[in-house]
């Protein structure tokens, strides 16, 4: 028997509140001798990490959120998303601002004053391929930092000159050592079991570099700013939300600095390129989702000062994933969660304020109707707590439901775990747009512990044309037949969806110019305006040392510190060409 009980969710909320928050709302489901951490941005727009402790009684597990925080600081910006992150050791007190050095440009750029900026992680910016052809060690890479947790606030701090000249005149196994040393949350160290990115494997911040450099002019300056481990752990990415305009200004600030260090610190304008190769599902994908505001935010302020600021995203790689689906009334769609997973599992769902609420079935169970007024609940199956629901309005006329399961699998004895199978989700209302949030990063802590993904179903998803092609629009099985409601328009990320000017969104498209089989596509099947093909212009495989990863499908890119290769595709490699395209406009 499925049951809900109603707790007290915090005011304003985390932007994942769920499913980031349910080892403070289950029992038993938080590791022992940690604490939980949140957060935050005040009005400055500084971005504080603080400790909270849930309340002991657990009825009302976040009661003791905002008394934790104000205690601390009085300029807590409560408009602003905050996010729940990593639980870990008690983090140390103190804080301090990310230094603004930004001045007013008011002549206009010169052409080739162009900088690109990458935000990623796994940069071997060291790598030989980086260096500038006949000049011994000099790097392309002007600048290089790293979002850094000093006294509870992510900041950016970089390296000097020096230090990069120094970087690549060593060998990769030392500069990952020297790496770590500087950065103790960098993706190159000792995490866990083994490195997240190990030498001679694939590290997206280098594929993203190499991208970058094969379609950008011999003069662009690039600059790296990489991300900190315990935010790309996040499984939701409600954290990386949180972090994702704090990790704009830093990178920003670090490319200011480093022209005022260069001799470039004129009056003049400069165009500045950022890519940051990272997408969500969720919704609404109409330009108004929450953790938009804060990032258009950041570029709005930094054109008024005179940086000509352009934002290169990417379209998402779910068109094949069936994360999305779209009820209309009386429909239901299945949610396939799998045995032996140790992630949570999260559906988004957004609907009309009036219309009916939804209802959910567990494997082999009977429909229940989730409870329609906002607030949070824990999911009780069998007298256990196995998940939670949190329903919060909209812009007045709509609402956000979202529904986490704890994972299927445990490692210690009495930790609740979800029943496994096929789950069902019902509508009575007259649409509802569903989406999954992906619940896997490729940068676990411990890759022995499986990480599954979810997925619709609806036995009339065609995953095939009628060619035996991956299908890449939504077509009924045969004419007059109803849709799917497992849908691949909307599958797009939610960070594609702005509409502000400052920032290109960009699709992958195969030789013949149609839409790669991954590519997603935005509302109503339209794809992003911006296309870039990943196979003209490919170098010669026969001057690689080639590591192939599965088929041998995709473009050959940079592993790591080396000369290793691996085959990849995908529309962040498509973006980060354009990236470099955008620059030499």
């Amino acid at each position: 028997m499925l049951k809900f009980e109603q707790l007290k969710a915090p005011d304003p909320a985390p932007l994942n509140l769920l499913p980031a928050g349910l080892p403070c709302m289950i029992g038993g489901l938080a590791k022992p001798d940690t604490v939980s951490t949140v957060f935050y941005r005040t009005h400055a727009g500084a971005l504080y990490i603080e400790d909270f402790d849930p309340h002991p009684s657990g009825a009302d597990p976040f009661s003791d959120l905002w008394p934790a925080i104000d205690a601390a600081h009085s300029d807590v910006d409560r408009t602003a998303p905050i996010s729940l992150g990593p639980r870990g050791a008690r983090s140390q007190s103190g804080g301090c601002a990310l230094e603004l050095v930004t001045m007013a440009k008011t002549d206009p750029p010169d052409s080739d004053d162009v900088e690109i900026g990458i935000i990623d992680a796994g940069i071997a910016f060291w790598n030989p391929a980086f260096r500038v052809k006949g000049a011994g060690t000099s790097c392309r890479f002007s600048s290089y930092g790293a979002l850094k947790l000093s006294d509870k606030q992510f900041v950016g701090e970089a390296l000097t000159s020096t230090e990069i000249e120094e970087f690549c005149a060593r060998s990769d196994s030392a500069n990952r050592l020297a790496l770590v040393a500087k950065y103790p949350e960098s993706v190159f160290g000792d995490t866990a079991r083994w490195p997240l990115v190990r030498p001679q494997g694939l590290a997206h911040g280098t594929a993203m570099a190499e991208m970058v450099l094969s379609t950008a002019p011999e003069t662009a300056r690039l600059h790296g700013l990489e991300l900190p481990v315990s935010v790309l752990r996040d499984l939701s990415g409600g954290q990386m939300t949180a972090l994702m305009e704090i990790a704009v200004r830093a990178l920003v600030e670090q490319v200011l600095k480093t022209r005022n260090q260069t001799g470039r610190s004129d009056n003049k304008q400069f165009k500045l390129v950022v890519l940051m190769a990272f997408g969500f599902t969720g919704g609404p994908l109409d330009g108004t989702a929450k953790g938009l505001n804060g990032l258009e935010g950041a570029l709005t302020y930094y054109k008024e000062k005179g940086i000509d600021l352009e934002l290169v995203l990417p379209i998402g790689n779910q068109l094949q994933d069936q994360l999305h689906a779209r009820l209309a009334k009386g429909e239901s769609v299945g949610w396939r969660v799998l045995p032996d997973d140790h992630s949570a599992n999260t559906v988004e769902v957004i609907r009309g304020k009036d219309q009916p609420a939804l209802k959910i079935a567990p494997p082999g169970g009977e429909f229940v109707k989730i409870p329609d007024t906002p607030g949070l609940f824990r999911i009780i199956v069998d007298d256990m707590a196995i998940g939670g629901v949190w329903t919060e309005t909209l812009n007045g006329d709509r609402v956000r439901t979202r529904i986490a399961l704890v994972p299927t699998a445990a490692t210690r004895p009495r930790v609740p775990i979800a029943p496994f199978g096929k789950w069902r989700l019902a509508c009575d209302g007259d649409a509802a747009d569903l989406w999954i949030l992906r619940d896997e990063t490729g940068f676990e802590a411990d890759p022995f512990q499986p990480q599954r993904p979810s997925w619709f179903e609806d036995h009339r998803y065609n995953v095939k044309d009628k060619f035996g092609m991956p299908a890449l629009e939504d077509a009924p099985h045969r004419p007059g037949d109803p849709l799917s409601v497992v849908r691949r328009d909307g599958s797009a990320s939610v960070l594609a969806s702005s509409t502000n000017g400052q920032i290109r969104v960009v699709t992958a498209v195969l030789g013949d110019g149609q839409p790669a089989f991954y590519a997603s596509m935005l509302p109503n099947g339209q794809t992003a305006d911006d296309s870039m093909s990943l196979e003209d212009a490919a170098p010669s495989m026969a001057t690689y040392d080639l590591q192939p990863i599965g088929p041998f499908l995709g473009r050959a890119v940079l592993g790591n510190g080396g000369k290793d290769r691996f085959r990849a595709a995908g529309t962040s490699l498509a973006s980060a060409r354009m990236a470099g395209k955008i620059a030499s406009m």
